[in-house]
């Protein structure tokens, strides 16, 4: 048995909206549990399963809505876009009491060129960096997680279930309004309501965590 952090997608089949949780994991009989008692048999996914649940989507919506640089400024610009949004996250990362003075000094910069810069069309420039920023930063977190391994570190739920309710009214609703009397109405919709099991939870397991005790056996020794 090892514990390990785990990331938890909070909605069906969605691996988007996660919750970190600390859990307890027996490898050898295949269960997973955390502190809160909940315990559930776990199943290995395959990689490319995630890939096409996870990271196919964020592609796809790069290819639809996405703009790929077309000559060498734009190129550059991308770079530049690339450089911003790493840059932020290493300050967010590395450097968090310098962040808020990061982001002001970036948007007085944006705010120099828009009034001060000589450049032509710099409005629809400094929106085209923004645009390639987003694109590297969902690029490179796609490359990061296959690089690293995270896509082939899930394991479906198998014993974790969501309820969903699917409820309707039917509702009054006139045909005519005269004087603000309704007239001739007329019942619409049906009563309904269905309570639906879903599964569709999956686990990112990190690394194992080196409990304290361990540590302190360790330091004694």
């Amino acid at each position: 048995m090892s514990k390990h952090i785990a990331k938890i997608n909070r909605v069906p089949y969605l691996l988007w909206f996660n919750v970190l949780t600390v859990v307890s994991v027996d490898w050898q009989r295949g269960w997973i549990w955390n502190d809160f008692g909940t315990k559930s048999k776990i199943q290995k996914v395959n990689k490319w399963l995630v890939f096409l649940m996870k990271y196919l989507p964020l592609l796809l919506l790069l290819l639809i809505g996405g703009n790929a640089p077309q000559d060498a400024l734009e190129v550059a610009l991308f770079a530049l876009g690339a450089i911003i949004a790493y840059s932020s996250i290493w300050v967010f990362t590395e450097k968090p009491d310098w962040f808020k003075l990061y982001v002001v000094a970036l948007c007085f910069g944006g705010l120099w060129l828009l009034t001060q810069s000589e450049i032509k069309e710099i409005g629809f420039w400094i929106d085209r960096t923004l645009l390639f920023a987003t694109e590297a930063l969902i690029l490179g977190f796609v490359v990061h997680e296959i690089v690293t391994g995270k896509w082939d570190k899930y394991y479906m739920l198998k014993h974790v279930s969501s309820d969903i309710t699917l409820k309707s009214e039917c509702k009054s609703k006139p045909l005519l309004k005269i004087a603000g009397k309704e007239l001739l109405n007329v019942r619409t919709g049906v009563d309904y309501i269905k309570t639906v099991r879903v599964a569709g939870f999956y686990a990112m397991i990190e690394d194992e965590i080196v409990e304290e005790e361990r540590e302190n056996e360790e330091d004694n020794y």
